[in-house]
């Protein structure tokens, strides 16, 4: 099964990327850079510093300090200030580079979207491990009326999840929301939650 739910209704996501986390200092000057899903194998990992600072440069974007990160796959660019940092994430995102086409988010925006899939991951470990002595959980509830007049045995299933912030679908581009004002993420983009298991049952 696969499920589409806008990060409205997955709780306060900014008050998720702040809950046990210190803030981040001039987050609002950064854009988190990445690829999208589609070409999740053209990550960052093969790239240099100088290869993205060429890039921004191809793209027309102001100078910045560029962190690449350890674990590669994603790197962060640091600007001036705030407005030039939205700037050059309207102009890097879906932007076509090295046979694939980038994911650039402002930084503020990309920590509360990953802390999101950081608290689904930890509920899909819990959903797939089960509970007290690691026995699957009893799914029976959750089935069709007709199920449990026929089966009065628990249904134990183990179920496992996924998703990606590289998954994600989006709405307008930064600062083009639907109705012509600014584009309001946590509205216009939906969290993409694919459940998978050897059966599921008539529900």
């Amino acid at each position: 099964f696969r499920y589409a739910l806008p990060y409205a209704a997955l709780g306060s996501c900014a008050g998720a990327a702040r809950a046990g986390r210190p803030p981040c200092p001039g987050a609002e000057t950064r854009v988190w850079l990445t690829w999208t899903a589609v070409d999740a194998s053209a990550y960052l990992d093969g790239c240099s510093a100088d290869d993205v600072e060429e890039m921004l440069s191809e793209a027309g974007v102001g100078r910045a300090d560029v962190r690449m990160a350890q674990c590669g796959g994603f790197c962060e660019l640091a600007f001036g200030c705030e407005a030039a940092a939205v700037h050059a994430a309207q102009l890097l995102d879906r932007r076509a580079w090295q046979g694939g086409r980038l994911l650039a988010l402002p930084l503020p925006e990309a920590c509360a979207k990953l802390e999101v899939h950081r608290r689904l991951k930890a509920l899909f470990r819990r959903l797939s491990s089960g509970g007290a002595g690691g026995r699957t959980r009893d799914y029976s509830p959750f089935m069709s009326d007709k199920w449990r007049q026929r089966n009065a045995h628990p249904l134990h299933l183990s179920v496992a999840g996924s998703s990606s912030i590289q998954g994600d679908l989006r709405g307008g581009r930064h600062g083009a929301g639907a109705a012509g004002g600014a584009r309001r993420w946590q509205c216009d983009d939906w969290v993409v939650v694919e459940l998978s298991a050897a059966e599921f049952g008539a529900q």
